[in-house]
């Protein structure tokens, strides 16, 4: 994978995830901007749905909860 696909956007020390009491790993814009980057990307919403975890969180830029969190969002028939 030649091109890059880093998703950006969280402040400076922020990694997306959250262990407050909502269940939800993830800051909701960052997932949709990874889900974005996944569907432009020309194999990227099936390297999201069964790529090793830390290949798939390396390759978009992304911490790995964000990658658990728009893995539950797409569900296996999703997208």
């Amino acid at each position: 994978m030649s091109e890059s696909h880093a998703v950006t956007g969280l402040p400076s020390g922020q990694d997306g995830a959250s262990d407050g009491p909502g269940g939800s790993r993830g800051d909701g814009a960052a997932v949709e901007r990874l889900l974005a980057a996944a569907e432009a990307h020309p194999l990227g919403i099936d390297f999201l749905r069964t790529g090793y975890l830390g290949a798939v969180a390396a390759t978009f830029g992304v911490h790995a909860f964000l990658v658990e969190e728009a893995r539950r969002r797409i569900g296996p028939g999703a997208r």
